[in-house]
């Protein structure tokens, strides 16, 4: 990795990813604070401190993060979608 890097890491739970795999997932909810659009995926990990894996993600619009510094950790919020048509 190069000594400085534009980087956020993105928490992801596990349990998450589990519902999004299971047949007939569908979301009722839209990102509404996030990570831009075009920001690149790095790579993963798990970080056992926090018991969820971690995205990283690179983009021109972050912050600097310098070798041996904390990457800075964003948390998309969600808001609900409301379908007028549909049960929830």
């Amino acid at each position: 990795m190069k000594a400085n890097r534009r980087l956020v890491a993105v928490p992801i739970a596990s349990h998450y990813l589990i519902e999004t795999m299971m047949e007939g997932y569908n979301s009722h909810f839209k990102c509404v604070k996030g990570i831009p659009k075009d920001a690149v995926f790095i790579s993963d990990y798990y970080d056992p401190t926090k018991r969820c894996g971690m995205l990283l993600f690179y983009h021109p619009s972050f912050k600097c993060v310098g070798l041996g510094s904390e990457i800075p950790v964003v948390i998309p919020e969600y808001t609900r979608i409301i379908d007028s048509g549909a049960a929830l």
